[in-house]
């Protein structure tokens, strides 16, 4: 992987996991999502709409979730969403990410999981 490629991925990575956790990520978190790329387990945004959205995502970090509201709607299979649930299940089995990720502030999953909890 070259270099201006890492860059790309460690900002990209920053970026989502400020969306996900509301922090950036620690360079182990950074480390297996570039060898995520490397591997080949997430291939590269093919359409505009992943392309436009990892940009925007990338580009203004506050809007990155909204981003995530719109490829959940038109884009379910696409780049973007695969990035993020990857980045996800490596924040959840990270030591040092797991207890931001089960309580991350005014996340939709949290709103309804406590939501759900008060009917049962």
């Amino acid at each position: 992987m070259d270099e201006a490629t890492a860059a790309t991925l460690r900002a990209e990575c920053d970026s989502l996991c400020r969306m996900l956790i509301s922090r950036t990520a620690p360079d182990a978190i950074q480390t297996l999502y570039a060898r995520a790329h490397a591997s080949g387990v997430l291939t590269a945004p093919s359409g505009r709409r992943d392309r436009a959205l990892l940009a925007i995502a990338h580009r203004a970090p506050r809007l990155a979730r909204a981003c995530d509201g719109v490829a959940a709607v038109v884009g379910r299979r696409g780049a973007f969403r695969r990035k993020v649930v990857l980045l996800l299940a490596l924040l959840e089995s990270h030591p040092e990410t797991v207890q931001h990720v089960r309580w991350a502030p005014s996340t939709t999953l949290s709103r309804l999981r406590r939501l759900m909890g008060a009917f049962t």
